[in-house]
């Protein structure tokens, strides 16, 4: 069916030249009704970087063919706005029998030259498009001019379909893209959460009991950065508490006495030993009781030791009494939990401070039963288990697709829960941690298996219709149609296509919600559309 505008050109241009016409090929002048009956062309071609839509009346020889060339630019889906366009009619042999130019688009994306072919007979078309930078694009097909109209063939039917128009198109975002053959791993879908390292997570607790002080620089806060070591508050214990200063000082005192009296005693029995005043057992009395001491004071030397450790060295290095316990970081990291407020009595088995490292984190995989059996039998082979996640706007080393890559496999499922019959599979964050913190819930795809050459599609190609997968097929300019697929495995954001679909076809990519929204209202049809 003609376009409104070819309608109103092809009839001025018959009723302006109708004398020249009748001349020159026998014809009459026409209706209105007869001109918006003429027989129409549609053509489609795709080039890598171009998409041509060309609707043209069918050629006769002496009446005048109004073009309506609509040029897309793939790279965002835009309309040519600037440039040349060619229309060459060609014999056979190549040789160019007629040419006419449009030195501009008509309108946004629409070139509309026109053509009145001269001589009946087989040829081709050639529509050659120059753009504003050199770049050149050509478009061909076969036609035939009629040497009147009673000579013309039946125009080829137009494409039925789902009618969704070029400036429908151009003005969302929208895109199409070629199913193509291409080597895919299975890969299974989970569900995971976020952990931090078992080696770099730290939970603080205080030394000894007492009052919990402040350091010079304060308290710490959620999400301050520490180094290894740094002081995050003072422990205070109270005067005369079995862990106090003055308390370990008086039993480091009691037992040295002990051991020089124990020490004494055993001299006095080996003398009288060897006098043959008493006899040998009371000498191994006074060993024991020797060693026993020694024994008592070294473990109040190790003690008053470490109480002068963690309280540091004084001036000049001198070790000094300490008034209070520093409680020092482990690792260095992020404060991610300070359970505790300055003055605050605390006791040795509270956890007062939380530190995670976040550039070492671990993504836990809840693995059913049933998969875990499938990959410890691809891992038995030898093959790797590589795995991604997704997260919602995912940017940095995240793929098309959003997936980011995850680091090495650390634990296969070593033991599987009796009540959910599932076990945790754990993957490094690698290079992914940045993204991540402990706690999130995240979408996890492990990859299994061996390459595998299939017909394939970009995942975002396909909708779900009332459950049944379906993607839009664009089977000319302004027409598509719904296609039910068969899909089987999925890998890093592409689907294989098990049935429905053939190498080389093309679909929508972006704007297939739109495209189905113009499949359900009739009156979306392109036919009558005026340019």
């Amino acid at each position: 069916m003609m376009r409104k505008i070819e309608v109103a050109v092809l009839l001025a241009g018959v009723l302006l030249s109708a004398g020249l016409f009748a001349a020159c090929a026998g014809q009459v002048s026409e209706t209105a009704e007869e001109a918006e009956d003429f027989p129409a062309r549609v053509e489609t071609h795709w080039t890598d970087q171009y998409e041509w839509f060309v609707e043209h009346p069918l050629l006769v020889v002496g009446r005048e063919a109004s073009f309506a060339a609509h040029l897309t630019l793939l790279e965002g889906f835009e309309p040519v706005e600037s440039g040349s366009l060619t229309v060459e009619l060609l014999s056979p042999d190549g040789t160019t029998l007629q040419r006419v130019e449009a030195d501009a688009p008509a309108r946004s994306g629409i070139f509309a030259p026109t053509l009145i072919p001269e001589s009946a007979g087989s040829g081709s078309l050639r529509l050659v498009y120059r753009g504003p930078s050199g770049e050149v694009a050509e478009a061909r097909w076969t036609v035939r001019i009629a040497a009147a109209v009673s000579d013309l063939a039946e125009a080829p039917p137009e494409p039925e379909g789902i009618g969704f128009l070029k400036e429908q198109q151009w003005r969302i975002p929208f895109s199409t893209v070629t199913t193509e053959v291409r080597a895919l791993n299975e890969t299974i879908d989970l569900p995971a959460t976020v952990e931090p390292h078992p080696r770099y997570v730290a939970e603080v607790s205080a030394p000894a009991e007492g009052i919990l002080l402040a350091a010079e620089s304060g308290l710490p806060i959620p999400g301050m950065r520490v180094r290894a070591g740094e002081v995050l508050a003072l422990v205070s214990p109270p005067l005369g508490s079995p862990t106090g200063w003055h308390t370990l000082q008086a039993e480091l005192t009691e037992a040295q006495n002990r051991l020089a009296y124990a020490e004494n005693e055993y001299g006095r029995a080996s003398r009288l030993v060897e006098a043959g005043a008493i006899p040998a057992r009371r000498l191994q009395a006074a060993e024991v009781e020797r060693d026993n001491a020694a024994a008592h004071l070294g473990a109040i030397r190790q003690q008053a030791d470490l109480f002068r450790d963690l309280a540091g060295a004084g001036e000049h290095g001198a070790q000094v009494a300490p008034a209070a316990l520093p409680l020092r970081a482990p690792i260095g990291g992020t404060v991610s939990a300070v359970r505790v407020t300055a003055g605050e009595p605390v006791g040795i088995e509270r956890h007062l401070f939380r530190i995670v490292d976040l550039n070492h984190l671990v993504v836990r995989v809840e693995v059913p039963e049933s998969v875990l059996q499938r990959l410890l039998g691809h891992a038995g082979q030898g093959e790797p288990l590589e795995a991604s996640i997704m997260l919602p706007g995912s940017i940095g080393d995240a793929d098309e697709n959003g997936w980011l890559p995850l680091g090495d496999l650390i634990d296969l499922g070593t033991e599987v829960d009796p009540i959910s019959r599932t076990a945790p599979v754990r993957y490094l964050s690698g290079d992914s941690a940045a993204a991540l913190r402990p706690g999130m819930a995240v979408r996890t795809r492990i990859r299994v298996g061996g390459d595998h050459e299939v017909l394939a599609v970009p995942e975002r190609t396909i909708t779900n219709v009332e459950g049944v997968s379906v993607v839009y097929v664009h089977i000319s300019g302004e027409t598509f149609e719904e296609r039910v697929i068969a899909t089987g495995m999925q890998d890093s954001g592409w689907v294989e296509i098990l049935s429905g679909l053939s190498e080389g076809e093309r679909i929508v990519a972006d704007g297939a919600y739109q495209v189905r929204l113009a499949g359900l209202s009739p009156e979306s049809a392109p036919a009558g559309h005026a340019h």
